[in-house]
């Protein structure tokens, strides 16, 4: 988890990435690779995932179109990247 930053990145929290205020839905832990935690955020119409230093990406649900509304189909398919 992020944890040197002024804003408190655990899932339900409001976090700003960039200009975009978002809310965190999941988070994906990297224990032991050495690699970022990976955050499922929300903006209301559009889910994204944020890797720190790789930046903010749109996701893209199971069927390669842009988005769902369904937040427990993006969680799924989340956990698979």
């Amino acid at each position: 988890m992020i944890q040197n930053s002024k804003q408190y990145w655990s899932i339900g929290k409001e976090v700003k990435v960039g200009f975009l205020r978002m809310t965190v839905i999941d988070i994906k832990s990297t224990p032991g690779d050495f690699k970022p935690d990976a955050y499922l955020l929300t903006n209301g119409k559009k889910f994204y995932y944020f890797i720190p230093h790789n930046g903010l990406s749109e996701l893209y649900n199971k069927y390669g179109t842009k988005n769902s509304s369904n937040i427990e189909e993006a969680k799924e398919y989340f956990k698979k990247l």
